[in-house]
């Protein structure tokens, strides 16, 4: 797919790696298919984002915590998987970091 689009189009690609926060059941085949992804990055010369530098061993980016809404029952029900707040505004930063190396 990376092959493709870099010889059929003028895209700037970037690749991302998973988003599997900690003691999550897939926690550790995603790190394994972000190795792949990472290798393909290297392959063909793409950026990665490594999701992984930010739910690694950080609670606070899944869930209630870090989020700018205070009333949380009001914003339906949260869950340890999905980034709140802090973890949006982290993976955004690293994806801008990334595009600007």
């Amino acid at each position: 797919i990376v092959a493709t689009l870099q010889k059929q189009t003028t895209a700037e690609l970037i690749l991302m790696t998973t988003w599997s926060p900690n003691h999550g059941p897939y926690a550790a085949a995603d790190l394994q298919f972000d190795a792949v992804v990472k290798q393909i990055g290297q392959t063909y010369h793409v950026p990665v984002a490594d999701l992984a530098t930010i739910w690694q061993n950080h609670d606070d980016v899944t869930g209630p915590a870090g989020t700018a809404i205070t009333d949380f029952a009001g914003n339906g029900p949260r869950d340890t998987f999905h980034p709140n707040q802090r973890g949006h505004d982290q993976i955004a930063a690293l994806l801008k970091k990334t595009l600007e190396e």
